[in-house]
Protein backbone atom coordinates (compact mmCIF):
# COMPACT_ATOMS: atom_id res chain seq x y z
CA UNK A 1 0.00 0.00 0.00
CA UNK A 2 3.00 2.03 0.41
CA UNK A 3 3.34 2.98 -3.41
CA UNK A 4 -0.32 4.53 -3.33
CA UNK A 5 -0.06 5.96 -0.25
CA UNK A 6 3.48 7.78 -1.05
CA UNK A 7 3.85 8.21 -4.69
CA UNK A 8 0.27 8.01 -6.28
CA UNK A 9 -2.19 9.79 -4.24
CA UNK A 10 -0.07 13.25 -2.80
CA UNK A 11 -0.24 13.81 -6.89
CA UNK A 12 -3.37 12.82 -7.79
CA UNK A 13 -2.28 10.19 -10.06
CA UNK A 14 -4.37 6.84 -11.02
CA UNK A 15 -2.78 3.75 -11.65
CA UNK A 16 -5.37 2.30 -14.32
CA UNK A 17 -7.73 -0.81 -12.74
CA UNK A 18 -10.44 -0.86 -10.55
CA UNK A 19 -8.07 0.93 -7.66
CA UNK A 20 -7.57 4.01 -10.34
CA UNK A 21 -11.26 3.96 -11.31
CA UNK A 22 -11.92 4.21 -7.70
CA UNK A 23 -8.97 6.88 -6.92
CA UNK A 24 -10.55 8.89 -9.73
CA UNK A 25 -13.74 8.21 -8.12
CA UNK A 26 -12.77 9.57 -5.20
CA UNK A 27 -11.02 12.72 -6.70
CA UNK A 28 -14.41 13.64 -8.24
CA UNK A 29 -16.81 12.48 -5.57
CA UNK A 30 -17.45 12.13 -1.84
CA UNK A 31 -17.23 8.23 -2.43
CA UNK A 32 -14.16 6.91 -0.77
CA UNK A 33 -11.88 5.01 -3.06
CA UNK A 34 -12.34 2.06 -1.24
CA UNK A 35 -15.59 1.70 -1.57
CA UNK A 36 -15.79 2.31 -5.27
CA UNK A 37 -13.15 -0.50 -6.01
CA UNK A 38 -15.30 -3.11 -3.76
CA UNK A 39 -18.72 -2.37 -5.57
CA UNK A 40 -17.11 -1.56 -8.69
CA UNK A 41 -15.14 -5.53 -8.63
CA UNK A 42 -18.71 -7.19 -7.12
CA UNK A 43 -19.46 -7.99 -11.18
CA UNK A 44 -16.23 -9.37 -12.03
CA UNK A 45 -16.22 -11.36 -8.54
CA UNK A 46 -19.31 -12.99 -9.36
CA UNK A 47 -18.49 -14.21 -12.73
CA UNK A 48 -15.43 -15.55 -11.09
CA UNK A 49 -17.45 -17.14 -8.87
CA UNK A 50 -19.27 -19.46 -11.80
CA UNK A 51 -16.12 -19.52 -13.89
CA UNK A 52 -13.48 -20.52 -11.62
CA UNK A 53 -14.25 -20.98 -7.76
CA UNK A 54 -10.89 -21.23 -7.46
CA UNK A 55 -9.75 -18.16 -8.20
CA UNK A 56 -12.70 -16.66 -5.75
CA UNK A 57 -11.74 -16.72 -2.32
CA UNK A 58 -8.12 -15.49 -2.34
CA UNK A 59 -9.01 -12.53 -4.62
CA UNK A 60 -12.43 -11.52 -2.73
CA UNK A 61 -9.74 -11.32 0.31
CA UNK A 62 -7.40 -9.11 -1.78
CA UNK A 63 -9.47 -6.88 -3.06
CA UNK A 64 -11.70 -6.27 0.68
CA UNK A 65 -8.25 -6.23 2.45
CA UNK A 66 -6.63 -3.24 -0.41
CA UNK A 67 -9.70 -1.50 -0.11
CA UNK A 68 -9.74 -1.48 3.28
CA UNK A 69 -5.79 -0.10 3.68
CA UNK A 70 -6.35 2.40 1.05
CA UNK A 71 -9.22 3.46 3.34
CA UNK A 72 -7.71 2.86 7.11
CA UNK A 73 -3.74 4.30 6.30
CA UNK A 74 -3.57 7.76 6.74
CA UNK A 75 -2.05 9.68 3.62
CA UNK A 76 1.70 10.28 5.52
CA UNK A 77 3.40 13.61 6.10
CA UNK A 78 6.40 12.95 4.08
CA UNK A 79 9.64 14.95 5.41
CA UNK A 80 10.66 15.01 1.62
CA UNK A 81 8.37 16.42 -1.36
CA UNK A 82 9.45 13.84 -3.79
CA UNK A 83 8.65 15.08 -7.59
CA UNK A 84 5.73 14.30 -9.19
CA UNK A 85 7.51 12.65 -12.30
CA UNK A 86 10.05 10.21 -9.96
CA UNK A 87 6.99 9.81 -7.72
CA UNK A 88 5.14 8.44 -10.76
CA UNK A 89 7.86 6.08 -11.80
CA UNK A 90 8.83 4.48 -8.54
CA UNK A 91 4.90 3.90 -7.38
CA UNK A 92 4.65 2.34 -10.49
CA UNK A 93 7.41 -0.11 -9.76
CA UNK A 94 6.21 -0.61 -6.08
CA UNK A 95 3.01 -1.40 -7.05
CA UNK A 96 4.03 -3.47 -10.22
CA UNK A 97 5.83 -5.70 -8.57
CA UNK A 98 3.42 -6.22 -5.56
CA UNK A 99 0.77 -6.81 -8.22
CA UNK A 100 3.61 -9.53 -9.76
CA UNK A 101 4.71 -11.09 -6.33
CA UNK A 102 0.43 -11.78 -4.97
CA UNK A 103 -0.20 -12.93 -8.50
CA UNK A 104 2.32 -15.53 -8.41
CA UNK A 105 -0.14 -17.09 -5.44
CA UNK A 106 -3.32 -16.57 -7.65
CA UNK A 107 -4.17 -13.66 -6.08
CA UNK A 108 -5.20 -10.20 -7.29
CA UNK A 109 -6.26 -7.16 -5.90
CA UNK A 110 -8.67 -5.82 -7.95
CA UNK A 111 -11.67 -6.52 -10.21
CA UNK A 112 -9.72 -5.31 -13.47
CA UNK A 113 -6.36 -7.16 -12.63
CA UNK A 114 -8.33 -10.52 -11.55
CA UNK A 115 -10.33 -10.59 -15.72
CA UNK A 116 -6.55 -9.92 -16.86
CA UNK A 117 -5.21 -12.67 -14.77
CA UNK A 118 -8.67 -14.89 -16.16
CA UNK A 119 -7.80 -14.54 -19.75
CA UNK A 120 -4.12 -14.81 -19.02
CA UNK A 121 -4.98 -17.87 -17.85
CA UNK A 122 -6.84 -18.59 -20.94
CA UNK A 123 -4.93 -17.50 -23.56
CA UNK A 124 -1.68 -17.49 -21.99
CA UNK A 125 -0.98 -14.25 -22.67
CA UNK A 126 1.63 -12.87 -19.88
CA UNK A 127 -0.48 -11.07 -17.33
CA UNK A 128 1.50 -7.59 -17.12
CA UNK A 129 0.49 -6.88 -20.31
CA UNK A 130 -2.96 -7.26 -20.06
CA UNK A 131 -2.78 -5.79 -17.27
CA UNK A 132 -0.91 -2.99 -18.92
CA UNK A 133 -3.41 -2.79 -21.50
CA UNK A 134 -6.83 -2.78 -19.48
CA UNK A 135 -4.97 -0.03 -17.64
CA UNK A 136 -4.20 1.92 -21.05
CA UNK A 137 -8.63 2.04 -20.66
CA UNK A 138 -9.00 3.26 -18.09
CA UNK A 139 -6.25 6.12 -18.32
CA UNK A 140 -7.92 6.92 -21.67
CA UNK A 141 -11.34 6.71 -20.03
CA UNK A 142 -9.72 9.92 -17.57
CA UNK A 143 -8.78 12.35 -20.22
CA UNK A 144 -12.16 14.32 -19.37
CA UNK A 145 -11.35 14.34 -15.72
CA UNK A 146 -7.60 14.70 -15.54
CA UNK A 147 -5.05 17.43 -16.45
CA UNK A 148 -2.65 16.57 -19.03
CA UNK A 149 0.25 16.45 -16.63
CA UNK A 150 -1.98 14.08 -14.51
CA UNK A 151 -2.76 12.40 -17.56
CA UNK A 152 1.07 11.30 -18.67
CA UNK A 153 1.79 10.88 -14.73
CA UNK A 154 -0.43 8.22 -14.59
CA UNK A 155 1.07 6.72 -18.21
CA UNK A 156 3.85 6.42 -16.49
CA UNK A 157 2.92 4.71 -13.23
CA UNK A 158 0.94 2.29 -15.54
CA UNK A 159 4.30 1.36 -17.52
CA UNK A 160 5.89 1.00 -14.66
CA UNK A 161 2.92 -1.32 -12.97
CA UNK A 162 3.12 -3.45 -16.13
CA UNK A 163 6.82 -3.67 -16.58
CA UNK A 164 7.28 -4.75 -13.01
CA UNK A 165 4.21 -7.27 -13.47
CA UNK A 166 5.34 -8.62 -16.56
CA UNK A 167 8.45 -9.18 -15.31
CA UNK A 168 7.94 -10.80 -11.66
CA UNK A 169 5.31 -13.28 -13.48
CA UNK A 170 7.06 -13.79 -16.65
CA UNK A 171 7.62 -17.65 -16.29
CA UNK A 172 4.52 -18.22 -14.27
CA UNK A 173 3.42 -21.67 -14.98
CA UNK A 174 -0.45 -21.59 -16.41
CA UNK A 175 -2.79 -24.23 -14.63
Amino acid sequence: MSGIHLFILPHHIIEGGMLGIGLLTSYMTPIPSGMAILTLSVPIYAFTWFYKRSLFWFNMIGVVFISLLLELIPDPELPVVISPLLSAWLGGLMIGTGIGILLLSNITTDGLDLLAHLFSLKTKINVGILIFLLDMLVIVGSMFVLSKTQIMLSLITISGIGLMTAIVTWKQKHS
